[in-house]
């Protein structure tokens, strides 16, 4: 029989996928739950939580960062260092897969793998915000 407080197999596997899917598949759960007037667990709304608020902060700081990077570029002799260095941070260096894509990918499989393994996982920040949200 299965414990009251640990997640079932379909909850683990929706707030796995959630991170893969940028939040939008444990999003849809959870307005299915709501239609459906079912109570949702803390550990799903955790996961969906971080992983919206994730990919809510990677879409603003890369949209920041292009913006800034726009303008910094435009700017003699400064231009063509920020060039070089964007591109040393962008070129590919393993499978496809730059410096910080790379970094970002390892994220992304910490957050996913222990959901899938019915645990709470822990990025500084990030779970600190979501935390905040529960008390």
């Amino acid at each position: 029989m299965q414990d009251r407080y640990s997640p079932s197999i379909l909850e683990r596997l929706i707030c796995c996928a959630t991170y893969f899917s940028g939040g939008l598949i444990g999003v849809i759960w959870l307005i299915i739950c709501f239609l459906m007037k079912i109570n949702v667990s803390f550990f799903t709304q955790y996961h969906v939580s971080q992983s919206v608020v994730f990919w809510l902060i990677i879409y603003v700081f890369n949209l920041f960062l292009s913006i800034f990077i726009g303008f910094l570029i435009r700017i003699p002799f400064l231009g063509d260092l920020i060039a070089n260095i964007i591109r040393f941070f962008q070129a590919p260096l393993y499978f496809g897969f730059s410096l910080i894509g790379g970094l970002l990918t390892i994220l992304v499989l910490y957050m996913a793998i222990l959901a899938l393994l019915g645990l709470y996982s822990y990025v500084p920040f990030l779970s600190d915000l979501i935390n905040t949200r529960r008390r």
